[in-house]
């Protein structure tokens, strides 16, 4: 039987710290902001939380990097801290979103395995040719399926693996995949 381990996959501190209590409030809103963000239903990109905020730091949102678009990679990280949330808390609408997040992953992954990286999360368009290194959903897939005992997304993850050995393990062309890098 799978028991899923405390925030940050390491063991929960015995005692508690006096401000532990604290921390978990700190991390259900956080998580609940989060949440609060997400694509709607419908959209390309549906509960997936925006990589730029639409009100904070618009003095540097140039480019490629703006509001209106979506970095792709961001979904399996923030579904990575949902997976953390819902192993320190067990409230299940944690672990729902993490698997909303990868039924969108499957629904837009491509049919060579990949993801386009730059996107308009409405409607899935590419802003830049770049397509994601797929490392941190492989990884979130993996972690998805322990937690969950569920497989169903084993032959996506299996896609990416491929594409990636395919690609950049092949090429040596990790394109850029933080959202201050310029398009290459």
């Amino acid at each position: 039987r799978f028991t899923p381990t405390p925030v940050g996959n390491t063991p929960a501190q015995s005692p508690a710290p006096a401000d532990a209590s604290e921390a978990m409030q700190a991390t259900r809103r956080a998580a609940d902001y989060l949440l609060a963000m997400i694509f709607p239903e419908g959209s390309a990109w549906a509960h997936h939380p925006p990589t730029y905020h639409p009100t904070m730091f618009a003095d540097r949102m140039k480019g490629h990097m703006n509001p209106a678009n979506y970095m792709t990679c961001c979904g399996a990280e923030t579904g990575g801290y949902y997976l953390d949330v819902y192993a320190a808390t067990k409230d299940a609408k944690y672990l729902d979103a993490a698997v909303r997040i990868a039924e969108t992953y499957a629904r837009q992954q491509r049919e060579d395995g990949s993801w386009l990286l730059f996107v308009t999360p409405q409607d899935g368009k590419a802003v830049t040719d770049n397509v994601m290194n797929p490392t941190l959903v492989i990884e979130f897939l993996d972690r998805l399926a322990r937690v969950t005992l569920d497989h169903r997304f084993d032959a996506m993850r299996e896609k990416a693996v491929a594409w990636t050995l395919r690609n950049p393990v092949r090429t040596w062309n990790w394109q850029g995949q933080v959202e201050d890098v310029k398009p290459l």
